[in-house]
């Protein structure tokens, strides 16, 4: 089930893991952000314990496995996603414990080396259901024409300590190293309509491990969300957005600046994807990509606090002068438009958390919306001036502090309400500043801090 010892060959980071992208949030028909096209795997997952990677069955990523009576495994049972089988509040009774230490490694090695006969491996498995919707086309007969019918399938893991390799329906689909970033694979052509058998093992140690070393509890486990999300077969693949805040000329001399003199800029890159051939870049619109299945570009819209559209239509890299194309970039186009004068811009502090929301749309030859995201963003100017850090033209004292992903009951799976009680509690003291020690947090926190100031 992990093929040819790769959680200690440091040149293989991950197997089919999808490019990194920004963290974005579908909408559905009616532009919901609870959308229909997000299936959350999180739950009670079957959990079954082995001392080392070595005493995993090849059969335990069939669909009708049962660990065998007498084998090697330490615990069967249940655990639940997220959570770590090293300190699952839920379920004590798993063989597994968190080990704390500072400068030095948790296990004896020299690297890439990690202990052979004493690196706990959980199997976790499951099923779950591909709404029909998500597999079109199962009307028809030939198998080709199905397979051009389905929408792109994405299955994501928010965060599994240390490494991990991921089954589905028996098939092989991809693995990763990573512990606190996210890692999606693709699965369109391993799912079917009914149930899907998705069998994860998770190793507590790899050669990721040293790279990993801080001072703080060492876990193991699958300890953020998991899901599977649709898109349509061609989508928005990455999309960036930077506001920027244009300051008076002369504001150094003035005691206040009025919001009223405040200017935005708004900056975009955006990618389009496709499972579809491409066909051939469009000459009449740069930010245009032709595939078999028909002419998409990306249009973006800005929302001010209140709610109200800030451009009277959702503008393009087409519709910008001087906009940019990247062709060799995997398509990635480029632009920057001026925020309307008649707009009175309000800026991003930790005082005055104020935030726009941007959503991003894939349209059609026709304008028919195809597929929308959104993420927010604040409009903020940062600089070094005589040696003093200015926000938005005003010196800041940072008054921050360290912060780990852990939870007294949770670990490593901290909930979106210990979060914000975080957050809450580091106000009330006037912290105005966190150090993600020593990784990224998730993204979830970042959202808050964007929220809360």
């Amino acid at each position: 089930c992990c093929p040819n010892n790769s959680w200690e060959s440091p040149a293989i980071t991950g197997v089919n893991r999808l490019s990194p992208r920004c963290t974005r949030y579908p909408y559905d028909d009616n532009h919901n952000s609870s959308s229909t096209s997000v299936q959350s795997l999180d739950g009670v997952w079957s959990f079954v314990l082995y001392p080392d990677p070595a005493c995993v069955p090849r059969a335990a990523i069939q669909a009708n496995f049962q660990p065998p009576v007498g084998g090697t495994h330490s615990y069967e049972g249940e655990t639940t996603v997220p959570s770590n089988f090293t300190c699952d509040p839920t379920n004590p009774d798993i063989p597994a414990r968190p080990q704390y230490v500072n400068v030095q490694m948790p296990f004896y090695g020299m690297y890439p080396r990690v202990p052979a006969e004493d690196n706990p491996t959980g199997l976790y498995r499951r099923t779950f259901d591909i709404p029909s919707e998500w597999i079109q086309g199962t009307d028809v007969a030939d198998a080709k024409e199905q397979a051009t019918r389905r929408k792109r399938m994405i299955l994501h893991f928010g965060g599994v300590e240390s490494c991990f390799y991921v089954y589905i329906n028996g098939m092989f689909v991809g693995m990763a190293k990573d512990s606190r970033l996210p890692s999606e694979f693709d699965i369109t052509s391993l799912v079917d309509t009914g149930k899907n058998t998705l069998a994860v093992v998770v190793l507590r140690w790899s050669d990721g491990c040293f790279l990993e070393q801080q001072d703080h509890w060492r876990m193991a486990g699958i300890h953020r969300s998991v899901y599977v999300y649709a898109t349509p077969r061609t989508y928005i693949d990455d999309v960036f957005a930077k506001a920027e805040l244009i300051l008076p000329t002369d504001y150094i001399d003035k005691a206040m600046i009025a919001n009223s003199d405040l200017r935005g800029r708004f900056h975009v890159q955006s990618r389009i994807g496709s499972i579809d051939k491409l066909t051939e870049r469009c000459n009449n619109y740069k930010d245009e990509m032709l595939y078999d299945k028909g002419k998409y570009r990306i249009v973006i819209q800005l929302h001010a606090p209140n709610g109200k559209a800030l451009f009277r239509f959702p503008v393009g890299a087409s519709d910008v002068e001087g906009s940019v194309l990247g062709v060799l970039r995997s398509h990635l186009s480029s632009f920057t438009v001026d925020i309307p004068n008649d707009h009175t811009i309000q800026p991003w502090s930790d005082e005055t958390p104020n935030l726009y929301e941007v959503v991003a749309t894939l349209v059609d030859d026709s304008f028919r919306e195809v597929e929308t995201i959104s993420f927010r963003v604040g409009f903020r100017c940062i600089e070094i001036r005589g040696r003093e850090l200015l926000v938005n033209g005003r010196p800041v004292l940072i008054r921050g502090v360290n912060r780990h992903d852990h939870s007294p009951t949770g670990a490593k799976t901290v909930t979106m309400d210990e979060m914000r009680r975080d957050i809450h509690l580091m106000k009330q003291y006037n912290f105005n500043a966190i150090r993600t020690a020593h990784y990224p947090n998730s993204p979830v926190l970042f959202r808050l801090c964007d929220e809360l100031g």
